[in-house]
């Protein structure tokens, strides 16, 4: 019954190889070929121009500096833009930047604003960022740090955005892809996959082991690869935000490429630091746009947070802590309860087997049967068994103590969460590592990468110490803190675990509280949508507010059974959706924020009562 089972299994793998007729394949492969060829031009015919500078000179031109990165930039804005942007504001007086010592610098804000320098959207959002981190108007320039990963990703896109839609409005670029190319680019990324998906399925079957190999075969899997790289491309370019030149914006380019040759030529900005905005005034900032000024890149760091460095102000100042994640004790974070039961077991387990072991060392005459050098070998192992389970139950038997000690005993911690961290096991591994140990599916169909277990961290900063052990805390706990909030905590004092945790002061905004941004296309339909209804609504509300009943009486002013007027329901309305509106979750989001925005009765004639 067996060989049966093992012949039927073989048989119906088989039967499942496909046999494609080579004619059909060959003719799936020319069309994804041919597919692949079109988006080639596309991509070919739709990229920037290739611009050349004009005469070199130091002459300005009104465009701000991040526009700049933009124009010299291959219409690409780098990360450059956003410490240029900074010291711009400097230079028109929004803030002075002065030397501490060494590279280290300071932002000092200035007690009035410069007037009448009106501030676009990616300059207010620099200037935001600032402003949240500043302390009795003084600002470390290393504090200004975006975030983790995810975060500072986010708020750059955000800032590459508003810097995009600032050089359209100029006219010095336009989108390099539009909604008829996204159309075109899928249409041919369906032409290259669905035939030969729809030849796969239908082609008939053979039970020939070597029918993988087939010619037919083979031209059909050439044109998945062919048709999913399609697919790659267009997925990369609906995404994109990516811009190309105009007329206007060669002109431009051209200019402050000339710029940038007098500046390499001339500026030496090389070792300019950014306190030296004082006498370069612009300069320093569009040099420092135009990748000129490394020395000013390094002092005013726009980037990614560090997970085991961070900038506290828990002591009244700003102050740079060292963190770690991994304490010395055992069962660091884990609850005293589960640390002594599971203690006591390893302790009960790891005890019977040093005695066992022990008991082979020393039991030569029950092994009388062997020679002595058997015997010898044995005791020796057995020893060395007694020895490593003796230091396990020792270990367990310290744990046991932790727990018990630690069951009740409770201390308070007030400071402030400087880093707030979520790590998977194995995390340590090089990237490509952990893609090949956890990629795939296990035979249950459960992503390896979901299985891997997570560890929750909250390093608080009580103010007196320069180094922080991180505690392991619940994912509940871990989900209700956010970073840079002061908290109390009630830890034990040995295993520093969190049983509760208390917020006293929210944390201060900061670059994770910047919405998030629409792309481009998605903005300008929501933005004609958001036109259309909010006329709409405002001719509607005009219209109730002149009807009137057969007495003459105004619509609104007529009561329900409640003996409520429709105005004054009009007016719970408004305020129910106000409320909506001042819902953090929906305010951080720009497509509901805009869609709100549309729907807001305030658009129309207010339904105030007479």
């Amino acid at each position: 019954m067996g060989a049966i089972s093992t012949l039927d299994l073989v048989a119906a793998t088989q039967s499942t190889v496909p046999d494609v007729s080579p004619v059909a394949s060959a003719v799936t492969l020319a069309l994804a070929v041919a597919a692949g060829l079109a988006v080639g031009w596309v991509w070919r015919a739709t990229a920037p121009s290739r611009i050349r500078a004009a005469t070199p000179t130091m002459e300005l031109r009104d465009e701000p500096p991040a526009v700049v990165d933009l124009l010299v930039g291959g219409f690409e804005v780098e990360d450059d833009a956003v410490p240029a942007t900074a010291v711009d504001l400097a230079a028109r007086g929004w803030f002075t930047i002065e030397e501490i010592g060494g590279d280290r610098v300071i932002l000092r804000l200035r007690e009035r604003t410069p007037q009448g320098d009106e501030l676009n959207p990616f300059e207010q959002r620099v200037m935001r960022h600032i402003s949240n981190h500043a302390t009795d108007g003084i600002v470390p320039a290393p504090v200004l740090t975006l975030g983790p990963d995810g975060v500072s990703e986010r708020w750059f896109k955000g800032f590459v955005r508003e810097v995009t839609k600032v050089g359209r409005a100029a006219g010095l670029c336009r989108r390099r892809w539009d909604l008829k190319h996204l159309v075109a680019v899928w249409a041919l990324a369906g032409l290259a996959i669905v035939p030969a998906g729809l030849l796969a399925v239908g082609a008939k079957r053979t039970t020939d082991p070597a029918g993988w190999g087939s010619i037919g075969n083979l031209l059909l899997g050439l044109s998945f690869v062919v048709g999913i790289s399609i697919v790659w491309v267009a997925q990369k370019i609906s995404r994109s935000d990516a811009q190309v030149d105009t007329a206007a914006g060669r002109e431009a380019a051209a200019h402050w490429l000339g710029v940038r040759d007098f500046f390499r030529g001339n500026g030496r900005f090389d070792d300019k630091p950014a306190a030296s905005v004082a006498i370069w005034e612009r300069y320093l900032a569009y040099a420092t746009a135009m990748g000129l000024a490394p020395l000013v890149q390094r002092q005013i760091p726009f980037e990614t947070e560090h997970d085991r460095h961070a900038w506290s102000q828990a002591s009244g100042h700003w102050r740079r802590v060292k963190i770690r994640y991994q304490a010395w004790r055992p069962s660091w974070g884990q609850h005293p309860g589960r640390v002594a039961f599971e203690g006591l077991i390893q302790a009960a387990m790891t005890g019977l087997i040093a005695v066992g072991g022990f008991y082979v060392a020393g039991a030569d005459t029950d092994l009388d049967t062997l020679t002595a050098q058997q015997r010898q070998w044995i005791g020796l192992a057995g020893l060395v068994v007694a020895v490593l389970a003796s230091a396990a139950c020792l270990f367990a038997l310290l744990r046991v103590i932790l727990g018990i000690s630690d069951l009740f005993a409770r201390r308070t911690v007030d400071g402030e969460v400087v880093r707030r961290r979520q790590f998977q096991s194995w995390h340590r591994l090089p990237k490509i590592m952990q893609w090949i140990i956890f990629s795939g599916r296990d035979q249950s169909g459960i992503s390896r990468d979901q299985q891997r277990r997570r560890k929750y961290h909250l390093a608080v900063d009580p103010g007196n110490v320069d180094t922080i052990t991180a505690y392991t805390v619940t994912e509940a706990i871990y989900r209700k803190v956010p970073q840079g909030a002061r908290v109390r905590l009630k830890v034990s004092p040995r295993l520093g675990y969190v049983s509760d945790v208390e917020i006293l002061d929210p944390p201060r905004a900061s670059a994770s509280d910047e919405g998030g941004s629409l792309h481009p296309l998605a903005e300008e339909a929501i933005d004609k949508t958001a036109a259309t209804m909010s006329g709409a609504m405002a001719g509607a509300f005009e219209q109730i507010s002149s009807m009137t009943d057969e007495d003459g009486v105004p619509i609104l002013d007529q009561v329900d059974d409640e003996g409520v007027t429709l105005r004054a329901r009009m007016v719970e309305g408004q305020d129910q959706f106000d409320r909506l509106k001042a819902d953090p979750r929906l305010a951080s989001s720009p497509l509901f924020g805009k869609l709100l925005d549309a729907l807001d009765p305030d658009k129309g004639p207010p339904p105030t009562e007479t």
